[in-house]
């Protein structure tokens, strides 16, 4: 059974589970679980509808800016928006807001704070700058954390719906870690991205081309590769390469304020470095 897994307070009869429908996982977990559970769902439609442990969304829009739907309780509904990119935010989002509404928040101040809220810094942030003359041909430049393969995956999942010009990728690996997700970082990269600045992560003890050379074995043609190992240089040839339609993504360090580089601990801030850039970018023009 799943439980043999889970801490002894999960096994309890007493409280609530909130559950994520749409993990194929959760129908075994919840059929283990000896409390009670209620479902939360971004996917079912509103006809499908019949439980009253159920919470979903319909009417969903998914922007730059965030995601917009229409929440579902048992009892009621309303409109909702949350300033975070990406349907698996969505899902955070409304797992969360349900767990409110079970405390007894109303509904309506949770998606009004909800409008609010900053997201957790350098997850799917939006790096945006403060000029009073914001030139209109930037492009978007997103910070995320995502250094698995999965987490890389779900990321450009996301953005790559919302692009309307080129999803430009820059992303490296750590050193001193799992060598084997380095190549399918590569490839899901590759197929997820138009252009591709692999550079250093976190290379601690490796040598970062080392590093680099594991990436590239997974990556099946090398036209759309550039190969940048200094990490700022990399972001600034991204945010040079990239017009106003395009997406940036920088993927690897998120909130991280610093970077590895065998026995130093160097400053090193990606979303700092993304302001700078784009405000050069934006009073060149």
């Amino acid at each position: 059974m799943l439980l043999e897994f889970f801490p002894p307070y999960l096994k309890e009869k007493d409280g609530i589970c909130v559950l994520n429908h749409d993990d194929p996982w959760i129908s075994k977990l919840s059929s283990d679980l000896k409390k009670r559970s209620l479902l939360v769902s971004t996917k079912i439609t509103e006809s499908e509808f019949e439980n009253d442990d159920f919470f979903f969304v319909t009417d969903k829009k998914f922007t730059e800016s965030g995601s917009t739907c229409i929440f579902h309780t048992p009892r009621e509904k309303i409109q909702l928006f949350v300033p975070l990119v990406g349907e698996f935010n969505l899902m955070n989002a409304i797992q969360a807001i349900t767990i409110l509404y079970k405390l007894n928040f109303s509904l309506k101040d949770l998606s009004k704070l909800m409008q609010s809220f900053p997201g957790a810094p350098g997850r799917m942030e939006k790096i945006q700058i403060d000029d009073n003359d914001v030139s209109r041909s930037l492009p978007t430049v997103i910070v995320d954390y995502a250094h698995t393969p999965d987490g890389l995956k779900k990321v450009l999942q996301s953005i790559k719906k919302l692009c309307e010009g080129k999803l430009i990728t820059v992303f490296g690996c750590g050193g001193d870690r799992d060598r084997s997700k380095r190549p399918l970082m590569g490839s899901i990269a590759e197929e997820l991205s138009d252009q591709l600045f692999i550079t250093s992560d976190n290379p601690r003890s490796e040598e970062p081309q080392k590093i680099v050379n594991d990436i590239l074995m997974g990556i099946k043609k090398r036209e759309k590769i550039t190969i940048e190992i200094d990490r700022f240089k990399a972001i600034n040839e991204s945010i040079k390469f990239a017009n106003k339609k395009d997406i940036v993504l920088i993927a690897g360090k998120g909130h991280e304020d610093y970077q590895i580089l065998n026995d130093k601990v160097i400053n090193f801030d990606d979303r700092k470095i993304a302001y700078k850039l784009l405000k050069e970018k934006n009073k060149s023009q």
